[in-house]
């Protein structure tokens, strides 16, 4: 799940919405055996607009695992609750508070950490920032 969440926060890093509704019937005809879509030309306007607002905003998600949710018999009712709680969350999310200032240090891999620094877990019934999770 961790995988498909990279991967699509990925897609939403790297398309041009733009582009890509410019692009609409040449995709869409490459792609004719492969997808099926309702998305009129007409309302293509209105995804671009979205998907601006999705890539400048940024993409949270919530896992549905066995931490979180019996996924062999999921609890519905539970799944909206986690939903609806992360969406009231992320909607009053302000920007986070300056960090205290620290000289950063490099890694064997050339990358550089604040030191003594390590990640805390984070609650996996909360919806989680894309960027912080891959």
């Amino acid at each position: 799940m961790k995988r498909q969440r990279c991967v699509i926060g990925d897609v939403v890093d790297q398309s041009n919405p733009t582009k890509l509704a410019l692009n609409f019937p040449a995709i869409a005809k490459a792609l004719k055996k492969n997808l099926s879509t309702g998305i009129k030309p007409s309302d293509l306007q209105a995804w671009v607009d979205l998907a601006n607002r999705v890539k400048s905003g940024g993409v949270r998600s919530v896992v549905f695992d066995p931490n979180v949710i019996n996924t062999v018999n999921p609890d519905i009712d539970k799944i909206h609750e986690l939903v609806a709680a992360a969406v009231k969350t992320t909607a009053k999310a302000k920007a986070p508070a300056a960090s205290p200032s620290v000289s950063p240090e490099a890694t064997a891999s050339g990358t550089t950490k604040a030191p003594g620094k390590t990640k805390a877990p984070k609650d996996p019934t909360k919806a989680q920032s894309l960027k912080s999770v891959c």
